[in-house]
């Protein structure tokens, strides 16, 4: 028998143990703290869980337990309770890091950015070489579009860990948005010698690889990674194959870029309702209704600040608020998920269990002119005083009667772009799992059409302005769409307006790197590469 048969079955028996003292009713807080420890290495999480739980109705005001219970519930994913669980652990225990990085991880996986960032700080000020805060204080700080101080975080985990892989992986692809290349190679390049390499490594390789000219080299590397990696490590599987997509693309090898995008959307378990996305349709039509329309409330507001840039996902929404962002008078916030909470505000607000829209007729008002006040002081908090600021969300097109009702001056400007180009474009994109439509073509075609609908129903029946901007158009005929654009938002003619590509600024989407560019037609048809690959898109965008 060997020593860690041996170790096994001391865990086990002394687990036996404190679970025989449990159940007789006769045992302490102590006990079963013990006993959530033990389960816990011995790999039950859930019974870990358990025990945890029963300790604290023994001993309710125990940091330390809330603690340990945070942490197994943010592993297993149960991330509105461990975000109340280490909310009350902080309070008792601010003095320990791990306490707020834990908290900042909570509200990290609710996308509760700025309040993670916050956390991630705070543990730093107590333990400056506090790796795990470093690298995620870069992560958020990269969402939230601040390159130069998310690479200044990596560059400082790489210090404290200098052969810390999703570190130097961070830092290079960090380097490379900032159009450093040559330092981004240099980060990645101690890792490559490895065999196999990392597989964060072999990704950020992969992307960097098109702009130092090395797309065959990085071919090669990343599909013997993806062969050495272990079959249980799904998600670098799929950054994988998204990465290889991307290269055999570049190098006009279509079938095998298919191939890995399909193997990629296949290993992304972010299952999508049909179904239920028609219904929201449809319920979005009952709702906006000429006859109910009419009897909305409306906010007060008459801002014409926001310009709200919306439609599908690819469809052109970051070139063009690079081209508006360029105006000296526009200020590109990018996709600030603002909206969208506020809808999601609704049923506390009015007290309801019902959602939206089905909660739209509660309103009065003065509730509107709270919720716009509430947006307004969050776009002025992130812009520099420009007389516009732009919201490039392109799920804001959900939205549009409820934007309406807040901002009935504000202005929509509609990026549309060919169908099979958009959906192929989605597909070939590695998103979150908030976009989980984009994992099957039949999906994307169904949401495709349910978009359409949509947007044919808010032309007939809104009163926004909404201006429509072919993407090909703009591609085709750069500044007289640009000039339409500048006169839509009444801004004057600015020139700078047309080199958009030479703007600093971050964008924090997957286009970043095609807006540092001119622009140019490689993108329109590029469907036609695919078309034996997409009979179940264009099977389900032509159903009626």
């Amino acid at each position: 028998m060997t020593a860690s048969d041996n170790h096994h079955n001391d865990l086990q028996a002394e687990i036996r143990d404190y679970e025989s003292r449990c159940q007789s009713g006769a045992a302490g807080f102590q006990d079963w703290l013990t006993l959530g420890d033990l389960q816990q290495k011995r790999g039950a999480p859930g019974r870990a869980i358990h025990c945890y739980q029963h300790a604290l109705t023994l001993q309710p005001d125990a940091p330390d337990c809330h603690l340990r219970l945070g942490h197994l519930l943010l592993q297993t994913r149960q991330h509105e309770k461990a975000l109340q669980v280490l909310q009350y652990a902080t309070e008792r225990l601010p003095d320990s890091p791990q306490c707020w990085y834990l908290l900042g991880e909570a509200h990290r996986l609710q996308r509760n950015i700025s309040a993670a960032e916050g956390c991630y700080r705070l543990a730093l000020r107590l333990d400056p070489t506090y790796y795990n805060a470093l690298l995620n204080l870069a992560r958020v700080l990269e969402l939230q579009r601040k390159i130069t101080a998310a690479l200044q975080a990596s560059e400082q985990a790489l210090q404290v860990d200098p052969v810390a892989v999703a570190a130097a992986a961070l830092t290079a692809n960090l380097h490379s948005r900032l159009g450093d290349h040559a330092m981004a190679q240099s980060r990645l390049a101690p890792f490559l010698l490895q065999r196999p390499v990392p597989y964060e490594v072999a990704v950020a390789f992969g992307k960097l690889a098109p702009f130092i000219g090395q797309r065959e080299h990085a071919i090669t590397l990343l599909e013997e990674t993806l062969a050495a990696l272990p079959p249980g490590q799904q998600y670098g599987r799929y950054n994988m194959h998204f990465s290889l997509g991307d290269l055999y693309d570049g190098t006009g090898q279509y079938d095998a870029a298919f191939r890995h995008y399909q193997e990629g959307n296949r290993k992304k378990p972010v299952p999508f309702d049909s179904e239920g996305f028609s219904r929201y349709i449809d319920d979005q039509l009952q709702a906006w209704r000429p006859a109910v329309l009419a009897g909305y409330p409306a906010s007060t507001c008459r801002s014409k600040k926001p310009v709200f840039i919306i439609g599908m996902p690819r469809s052109g929404t970051s070139l063009v608020e690079q081209i508006l962002a360029s105006h000296p008078d526009v200020y590109g916030a990018g996709e600030l998920q603002h909206i969208r909470k506020l809808v999601e505000s609704l049923p506390e607000l009015l007290r309801t269990d019902a959602v939206y829209p089905g909660n739209l007729h509660l309103l009065d008002s003065h509730q509107l002119d709270r919720l716009a006040q509430q947006y307004l002081e969050a776009i002025e908090g992130v812009s520099s005083g420009e007389s516009l600021v732009t919201d490039k969300l392109p799920g804001n097109f959900l939205y549009l009667g409820f934007i309406q009702l807040l901002f009935p001056n504000s202005r929509i400007i509609h990026c549309r772009r060919d169908p099979l180009d958009t959906c192929l474009s989605c597909y070939c994109h590695e998103f979150n799992a908030t976009l989980n439509f984009s994992t099957e073509l039949e999906h994307l075609g169904q949401f495709y059409r349910g978009y359409e609908t949509l947007m044919q129903h808010w032309h007939q029946h809104l009163s926004l302005p909404i201006l429509d901007v072919e993407y090909e158009s703009l591609v085709e005929d750069q500044e007289s769409i640009t000039r339409k654009i500048l006169e839509f938002c009444n801004l004057d003619w600015d020139e700078r307006c047309l080199q958009f590509y030479e703007n600093r600024r971050d964008v924090g989407t997957a286009s970043h790197q095609q807006v540092r560019q001119p622009i140019h037609a490689r993108a329109v048809g590029r469907w036609k590469n695919y078309r034996q690959h997409l009979v179940p898109l264009i099977t389900a965008l032509d159903k009626t």
